[in-house]
């Protein structure tokens, strides 16, 4: 018997998110196989362990499987899974004149990227997290693993802002801050940045332009600019992108999303460490109190807030080496968890 494979995952574990998701899945997978609702025999659903609130098959009956076989089941929990994910394996009364296309929606695109790259879609990997956390090197090695560009959106903000110093022009000049973003000359690739054809990977890096980045990265010329320039890097290239607002903002429809989050006191003792190696003199009290209310500035900032996205993948740092990480992302991105 020919059987066609469905999944979606939802915000959050309520009657109406399931309701409203399992239906989605369901038309999609009619509408993408040219069926209407009399050509199926059976439907199996199978939920993660987090949605409790209703079965699926009862809103399936909504659309008319009156007569077909419906059935829930609870899928064990394993850890760096998809979690709030719903599934259906619909069984048909007579196979397809074509071939079957299975249907994968919201976060469980990421159980099977083989159907994305079969599309040739370039593949976008969001990474978001906190301060301290490892997004930075764990992406670097998911890049060079998969051969992926890797977007340093902190490089991006930086060559804006270096810009900005080098041409004397002042953040609260509303007109001037516009006018430069639409002449403004930057080229990003794996090795360098450059602006207006100099490389300028050392002069990002000063103190100076390190503190004013913050500054410029809050302002919304600058941050529309910046997010529209790292979508259309994403346009010709298969790209791992860090941040803080990449699945909610800058690439809402990532095929892969990984939240990273890592107990504060934790990443205050890798800053610590990472400091007094360069010779720097802290307490780590203090780095630990600069970490939490950074932590609350940027979850409450107005634009492009910390945040989960609904349908990321959330991994605890905390207690795990940068290889065990960089392997649990692999996998999942490789279809292999």
């Amino acid at each position: 018997m020919q059987t066609i494979r469905g999944a979606i995952t939802i915000a959050a574990n309520i009657k109406e998110h399931i309701r409203e998701n399992t239906l989605m899945m369901l038309s999609e997978m009619l509408k993408s196989n040219d069926l209407c609702v009399n050509d199926v025999e059976s439907i199996i659903f199978t939920a993660t362990k987090d949605i409790d609130q209703a079965y699926p098959a009862k809103y399936a009956r909504e659309i008319g499987f009156t007569n077909a076989t419906l059935m829930c089941m609870q899928e064990m929990h394993v850890e760096g899974s998809l979690t709030l994910c719903i599934r259906a394996l619909m069984f048909l009364r007579k196979p397809l004149d074509s071939p079957v296309n299975h249907v994968y929606l919201k976060g469980a695109t990421a159980l099977r990227p083989d159907l994305i790259k079969a599309k040739d879609q370039p593949v976008v990997v969001a990474i978001d997290g906190p301060a301290g956390v490892g997004k930075s090197t764990i992406a670097k090695r998911i890049s060079q693993k998969l051969g992926f560009l890797y977007i340093d959106t902190g490089a991006i903000y930086r060559g804006i802002t270096y810009g900005f110093v080098q041409n004397h022009i002042d953040l609260n000049d509303s007109q001037a801050v516009e006018s430069y973003l639409n002449q403004i000359s930057l080229h990003y690739t794996q090795k360098n940045l450059y602006l207006d054809n100099q490389i300028i990977d050392e002069e990002i890096r000063s103190e100076t332009i390190s503190k004013l980045t913050s500054d410029y990265s809050k302002n919304p010329f600058v941050r529309k600019f910046a997010t529209q320039y790292q979508q259309d890097l994403a346009k010709s290239h298969s790209v791992v992108m860090e941040g803080r607002d990449i699945g909610t903002v800058v690439f809402p429809n990532a095929q892969f999303k990984f939240f990273l989050v890592a107990d504060p006191d934790i990443r205050g003792q890798r800053r610590y460490e990472q400091l007094r190696n360069k010779g720097v003199e802290i307490s780590l009290d203090e780095i630990i109190n600069d970490i939490h209310l950074r932590d609350q500035n940027d979850s409450q900032r107005q634009l492009a807030p910390l945040k989960k996205a609904e349908d990321a993948i959330e991994i605890d740092t905390s207690y795990k080496t940068i290889e065990e990480i960089v392997s649990l992302i692999e996998k999942t991105i490789q279809g292999e968890d």
